[in-house]
């Protein structure tokens, strides 16, 4: 892959813990703090001022177990910072989703907390909501062993530091429904503006309901020669037998077909097509020219997601962001996934220290010459139907043991316990 250059400013995620959110009703903490251990220094961790930190972790666990939970309640955090201030009415309901398995926690609050280092600065953000409005918020910035607060709210009550000047006088024009965050960062204060650009550059592919946007990313990008070429490598990995794949200039309105450079026509213009090359060769296997293939209706399921993959990949590996996917392996080979891991934890091809986490089933990537043990985490449902969350690191293991057969067999846990179905089939 091309080497992408390198920036002096790191915009990392550190922790997050979600309390009382969808299938985690206790307290449960993800961290990608490196741990002492000296699996893969090199290229899986690096430095960020007093900090030492992993570019990224898997997440395994059984169906149902709660570990797209996770990415939910980071996503959910994410969209309540973004669009509280602006998005939401004064009617509008928060839309947050206590455990409900539990006749307490129901009607509790659900909290969020997330560590992150932005622009030097390391900051303690932390919120408590229910449905109809924010309970808590804190901002705090992180210093050594101790916390220097920027603001406090509690039950309407605001506690602002002189610190946090940006934020005076506007504790009155924060609805109950809205982050104070939010609203600081409306009019522009630095910090809050900071922290908001640190939420809208951690980027999410949350499964199928992304596909339209991850691919339009993807294909608009296809402008950019940058991108254009890191997108074919990355195709060309994969050994797909694809030569290349272009936007049909010409654009369709309402069934007429405008040209590029053509009279313009009324009508409802629609996305221009995908189209897939691909080598012909003739009846003695020599190859005599190419082929145009409709990307989207003739290209396998797999080529299809590695392409609108590679946007949000590209984008995050030039400028050093988040990206957070949701079942990463789904569709894909595990060679493939494999790949994309490899792109992150690599100098190389991640110089900016941009971080990847996701979700997945592939059991071949626990190995030990993938993923450190601190870059895997585990799921698993409790009996009373709550997230447990944990890291490998809490069994004592070798470096070199198996990390996929262990896991297979049920050594750490996180992993379906079957038991043989009676289908009424039969006599």
């Amino acid at each position: 892959m091309r080497d992408i250059l390198t920036i002096l400013d790191f915009i990392m995620l550190i922790e997050f813990s979600v309390e009382n959110y969808l299938s985690f009703r206790s307290k449960a903490k993800f961290s990608l703090n490196s741990a002492s251990i000296r699996d893969f220094q090199e290229n899986n961790v690096f430095e960020t001022g007093k900090y030492r930190l992993l570019k990224g972790a898997a997440v395994y666990g059984a169906n149902a177990s709660g570990k797209s939970n996770l990415i939910k309640a980071l996503h959910f955090l994410r969209n309540l910072v973004l669009r509280s201030a602006q998005n939401m009415q004064i009617s509008d309901e928060i839309p947050v989703q206590p455990f409900k398995l539990n006749s307490e926690t129901e009607t509790q609050p659900s909290a969020f907390e997330v560590v992150f280092f932005s622009d030097g600065i390391t900051y303690r953000y932390g919120i408590e909501v229910d449905r109809k409005s924010v309970i808590a918020e804190r901002l705090a910035v992180v210093k050594a062993s101790n916390e220097k607060l920027l603001f406090e709210r509690r039950r309407g009550e605001f506690t602002i530091k002189d610190a946090f000047e940006e934020g005076k006088g506007l504790a009155d024009k924060t609805r109950d429904n809205a982050l104070f965050l939010s609203v600081v960062a409306q009019f522009n204060g630095a910090i809050s503006r900071s922290i908001f650009d640190w939420f809208n550059k951690t980027n999410f592919i949350l499964g199928s309901e992304d596909e339209p946007v991850t691919r339009s990313i993807s294909k608009n990008l296809l402008m950019n020669k940058d991108f254009h070429r890191f997108m074919l490598e990355l195709i060309k990995s994969a050994d797909i037998g694809l030569l290349d794949i272009v936007r049909n200039e010409s654009m369709t309105y309402d069934g007429v077909v405008l040209m590029a450079g053509g009279k313009v026509l009324m009508g409802r213009e629609k996305n221009p097509s995908l189209f897939s090359l691909h080598r012909k060769y003739n009846g003695h296997g020599i190859e005599s020219g190419e082929v145009k293939f409709d990307f989207d209706a003739e290209e396998s399921d797999g080529t299809r997601k590695l392409f609108r993959y590679s946007g949000p990949i590209y984008t995050s590996l030039y400028n050093g962001e988040r990206l957070i996917i949701d079942e990463l392996d789904f569709g894909l080979h595990t060679m493939l996934t494999r790949l994309i891991v490899s792109l992150f934890n690599s100098k190389k091809t991640n110089p900016k220290n941009a971080q990847l986490v996701f979700t997945t089933h592939d059991t071949n990537l626990l190995s030990a010459d993938i993923l450190r043990r601190d870059q895997i985490w585990f799921t698993e449902k409790d009996q009373y139907g709550g997230t447990d969350m944990y890291s490998l690191l809490e069994y004592k293991i070798r470096n070199d043991a198996s990390f996929e057969k262990d896991y297979l067999q049920g050594r750490y846990g996180a992993v379906p316990v079957l038991n043989e179905p009676h289908i009424p089939f039969g006599g």
